[in-house]
This record gives structure tokens, C-alpha cells and sequence, in this order.
């Protein structure tokens, strides 16, 4: 019975994988999610049958059937990432709201994630949605974080407000943007879901990449010192990494450091 569920989950998670690719391929350029899916490569109408999650990639051969221009590897990916996510979530949570409200929030961060890599835009859509969750999963209990509601409102509004003056402390020295207001914003919405401690090592983690993978970038001469980099990468790479951390290795950063001292 086990296995069956476990089919079900899967193609269910390609599914939300697919809607994935669609927000963080149109939400970024105003686009609507409505409509039928197009070609990018030539803006044909996509059959349905072409448009299964997976398996179309698949019996296509990563090769569109109207223009026969190699189909972006972004989209099985996406949707494959997200019915892993789905099932491992699954298999550590059970069928409870926890696990529902786990995915919405791992779902937006890789929504946030491919968006801000490709357009360097966090869609507002997706922010508000994140904190919109987040205050409803900690009200009615159903937050995987076990964050409570006042921790969480303090979480929230102190990384929101931290990184707005660091923002703006940036702008007035280097007369540049420094963090841009979608990370802001993010890192609040974060902050709502996963409480004080957790968001601090979401910013520990999140900086460190930020410098490592920028420092390697200058130096293999990718990217001039002063371009920027998609900081929402970072931040929704990090909060995967401290949601594992959390819930299956039930480890804190911080409790480790003073227990080790």
C-alpha cells in the first residue's frame, strides 16, 4: 500500500513542479499563470499531451515537438525536485497539515529561487503568499518550525527591519543598492516561518555562500567585482539547508557552538 502512496505523492509532487516552473517563469515578467502553456523558442501552443510533468520531457526526448529546439533542462528538474521534496516531507511528516503547509513553503522557496537566478526578481505573489502561510500555520498550530505566534511576528519584523536599514545604511554609503527590497522582504517572511534563532543562521549561511560563491565567480572571472548577485539564491538555498537541519537532523547551529565551547 506503502508503494502506491508513495506513486501517488511522486506524480503529485511533478505536478506542483510543473505549476513551480510556470510561476517562476511568468510571475516575474507580469505574466499571467492562467494561460496555456507556449513554446518559448517559438510561442506555439503546447499540446496537453506534451505537457505531462516528466514524462513529456521524457518521450520528447528534451526536444519541443513544434520547433524541435532543445526544451529547457530547468523544467524536469524543477518538477522532479519538487516530488522529492514532496515525498521525503512525506515520509518524515505523514499526511498531516504540517506536511501541507512544509511543501507550500519549500515550494515557494524554489519558486524564489529559479526566479531570482534568472530575472533577479522575487515575485511579490510569492512573498505575500510565504507570510500570508506562515502567520495562519503558526496561529493554528500547524507550523513544522514549532514557531509560536509571538516569536514569530518578533522573527519576522526583526529580519525585516534589519535588513531594511542594512539596505538603506548601503545605499547612503555607496550610493548603490546594496540588498534589493525583495530580499527584504523574503528574509521577513522567512523570519515569520522559522523564529529568531533559525533566521540568524539563515543570514550566517545565506552570507557565507553569498561571499564564497562571489569570490569564485570574480576569480574564474564570471561576474567584475561590484555586479550583483541574486541574494534570494542564497537566502532559499540556506532555509533548505536549516529545514533539514531542523526537522530530519534535528540540529541547531547554535546550540552546537555552546555546547562545544
Amino acid at each position: 500500500m506503502i508503494y502506491l502512496e508513495l506513486i501517488i505523492i511522486f506524480l503529485l509532487g511533478l505536478s506542483f513542479g510543473s505549476f513551480a516552473n510556470v510561476c517562476s517563469l511568468r510571475l516575474p515578467l507580469d505574466k499571467s499563470i492562467l494561460f496555456n502553456s507556449h513554446c518559448p523558442s517559438c510561442a506555439s501552443s503546447i499540446k496537453p499531451y506534451d505537457n505531462i510533468p516528466l514524462i513529456s520531457y521524457l518521450l520528447l526526448k528534451g526536444v519541443s515537438r513544434c520547433c524541435k529546439k532543445k526544451i529547457s533542462l530547468q523544467y524536469p528538474v524543477i518538477e522532479l525536485v519538487s516530488a522529492l521534496l514532496l515525498i521525503l516531507i512525506f515520509l518524515k511528516l505523514g499526511i498531516q497539515f504540517e506536511t501541507i503547509f512544509l511543501f507550500a513553503f519549500l515550494l515557494c522557496l524554489l519558486i524564489i529561487f529559479v526566479s531570482d537566478l534568472k530575472f533577479f526578481i522575487i515575485p511579490n505573489e510569492i512573498t505575500y503568499s510565504l507570510v500570508i502561510l506562515g502567520i495562519l500555520s503558526t496561529i493554528f498550530d500547524f507550523n513544522p518550525f514549532k514557531t509560536g505566534v509571538y516569536e514569530s511576528l518578533i522573527a519576522g519584523s526583526f529580519a525585516f527591519f534589519t535588513f531594511f536599514l542594512i539596505s538603506k545604511l548601503f545605499l547612503y554609503i555607496k550610493k548603490k543598492e546594496g540588498l534589493g527590497f525583495g530580499d527584504v522582504k523574503i528574509i521577513g517572511a522567512i523570519g515569520i516561518w522559522v523564529g529568531i534563532e533559525s533566521t540568524l543562521i539563515v543570514i550566517i549561511y545565506s552570507s557565507f555562500l553569498g561571499i564564497l560563491l562571489g569570490s569564485m565567480m570574480i576569480m574564474c572571472r564570471k561576474i567584475e567585482k561590484g555586479d550583483y548577485l541574486p541574494y534570494g539564491c542564497f537566502i532559499a538555498a540556506s532555509v533548505f539547508i536549516v529545514t533539514y537541519q531542523t526537522i530530519w537532523l534535528n540540529f541547531n547551529l547554535f546550540n552546537f557552538i555552546l555546547e562545544s565551547i
